[in-house]
């Protein structure tokens, strides 16, 4: 930098924006020196008084803040013809970051009387400092008055933080209850999705962070469709995208077409989240849904910055596309380069065990689980292990683990009990079946098990009343199905014959049903057979 410097006349022919950009690289040189060096020879030649530019002496007044001179700063920052809300709040800023609250507080008084309006992150900077009930109490109105949502992210989560450190928790409870987008993500996550799909449709107005709750919501109710519409009508309102709600959305659009989910992927890269881990980990989620394996572990090979999150969602994919080996390959590179392993990264590997029939490997995971890394087993954990024993023939050890296990089994360990127990005791799949429907609140997934183990054993006479049980206590719940054609999705159920060219459909089902049965392609052709 420094022949630059020594030449006035070269500083004098060069643009403003040159001039900035060459005290910006100072700074991030943290070269003080060359800071204060480059501020007085601009000074010497006139700068400041040929180029009245307030983004000039802004980046100055960064810099000597940045590097702790607040008293040159606050030489500069008088010396200023022009000021503007940036020049303010890196005043207000160098103070707090002193410590100097008191002349944080001043400065923006002096800020109010020169007609400059304060910013959403002056209120946020200041509510980070103040330290007094009534000062605090004092910012809140001023914000109001000058027109701030508080449901607005910034402010009420500074809102928030303030009032906690003032001892007011009741002031914090009223300002998270009166941000909306917090109300909606709320309400979403203590399953009263009613409630924030009223609350959204109320608001008049929508922000990113409204938006970005109520696509989390849907995603979290598994409404696919709601969530990719409402991403679509951001869009048009020229609210930009956030990591968050990529990953909201593309934890379920494996519900559509997989070309939807590759046109999300190019928007990703558009407009540069493709480097973030969230998003990333969103990727590899959704591409291992998709099946496409291999598009899964690119994504992952060309991040650079690889948090537990991504190592976990990798070996669930791989789990799931039945790729046992190369999950627990990803499991033993995690143990050398990566992070600290967590009760997901077993629950995945456990999984991995039991979709590999790996008993020996299994148990002993679990052990270093509890031994190496000090995680207690949780009801995933031991809905994995119990269903590799039994899967592996070890009727008695999978029982007796969960009758040591220290506390209830819920819906997930006899879930996976009497699901692997297809061939064996009926009356201990009979016992199984009653305690699942004394810890799960729809009992209907208990019901549909057992039917399917009656008609495997051939139990007619069970199975009829078991059914006509089920029609008293159980409602029915329909499923359909889906298929994208040419850009268009057709939803249908099993009985759906009334839509054009329907029995078409369903004889053409049939005859490749037969075709696969007679070539041996499957041994579980057994669809369409009741209609």
């Amino acid at each position: 930098m420094y022949p630059l410097v020594k030449h006035k006349h070269t500083i004098l022919n060069t643009s403003l924006a040159y001039c900035c950009r060459l005290i910006d690289q100072c700074f991030s040189l943290k070269s003080s020196k060359n800071v204060t060096v480059l501020h007085a020879l601009l000074v010497k030649v006139g700068f400041n008084r040929s180029l009245r530019n307030v983004v000039s002496w802004n980046i100055c007044l960064k810099g000597l803040l940045n590097f702790g001179h607040i008293e040159m700063a606050c030489s500069l920052f008088d010396e200023m013809p022009e000021r503007d809300v940036v020049s303010w709040n890196s005043m207000i800023v160098g103070h707090a970051s002193c410590g100097h609250v008191d002349r944080a507080l001043e400065r923006f008084r002096r800020m109010q009387i020169s007609g400059v309006q304060p910013s959403e992150y002056t209120y946020s900077i200041l509510m980070s400092v103040v330290f007094a009930t009534l000062g605090g109490r004092e910012l809140h109105g001023s914000l109001i008055r000058r027109g701030f949502s508080t449901s607005n992210v910034v402010l009420g989560n500074s809102l928030i933080d303030m009032y906690g450190k003032l001892g007011l928790l009741d002031y914090s409870v009223g300002v998270f209850l009166g941000m909306k987008s917090a109300s909606i993500d709320l309400f979403s996550k203590c399953n009263r999705f009613g409630d924030s799909v009223k609350l959204f449709q109320e608001l008049e107005h929508w922000d990113s962070a409204v938006c970005n709750s109520m696509i989390s919501c849907y995603a979290r109710h598994h409404f696919a469709e709601a969530a990719l519409l409402l991403f679509v009508l951001t869009l048009r309102e020229d609210i930009r995208p956030t990591e968050y709600t990529f990953s909201s959305l593309l934890s379920v659009i494996h519900s559509f077409p997989v070309e939807q989910g590759t046109q999300i992927h190019c928007l990703v890269i558009r407009l540069g989240f493709d480097s973030d881990a969230i998003v990333a980990s969103s990727l590899v989620d959704m591409y291992s849904k998709f099946g496409f394996v291999n598009c899964a572990v690119e994504i992952f090979s060309r991040m650079t910055a690889k948090d537990l999150t991504c190592w976990n969602t990798l070996i669930l994919g791989l789990t799931h596309n039945n790729m046992v080996y190369e999950a627990l390959d990803t499991f033993k590179e995690l143990l050398q380069s990566g992070p600290r392993p967590d009760r997901i990264t077993f629950c995945a590997v456990l999984l991995a065990c039991t979709y590999g029939g790996f008993v020996d490997v299994g148990l002993t995971l679990f052990s270093s689980m509890i031994d190496d890394y000090g995680i207690p087993p949780s009801n995933e954990h031991f809905a994995c292990l119990v269903n590799l024993l039994f899967k592996a023939g070890r009727f008695d050890e999978a029982v007796e683990l969960i009758k040591e296990i220290p506390y209830e089994p819920d819906c997930l360990v006899w879930e996976s009990l009497l699901d692997a127990c297809a061939i064996g005791d009926l009356n201990l799949i009979e016992g199984m079946v009653e305690r699942l429907m004394e810890v799960m609140p729809d009992p209907s997934m208990a019901y549909q098990l057992l039917t399917r183990i009656y008609e495997m054993q051939g139990k007619w006479e069970s199975l009829v009343r078991l059914k006509n049980t089920m029609r008293s206590l159980v409602k029915p719940v329909v499923g359909f199905s889906w298929i994208g054609m040419k850009n268009q999705i057709y939803v249908f159920d099993a009985k759906q014959l009334g839509q054009p060219g329907g029995k078409d459909v369903y004889c053409t089902m049939r005859l490749l049903t037969w075709e696969m049965e007679d070539e041996a392609v499957t041994s579980r052709s057994t669809m369409i057979d009741s209609i």
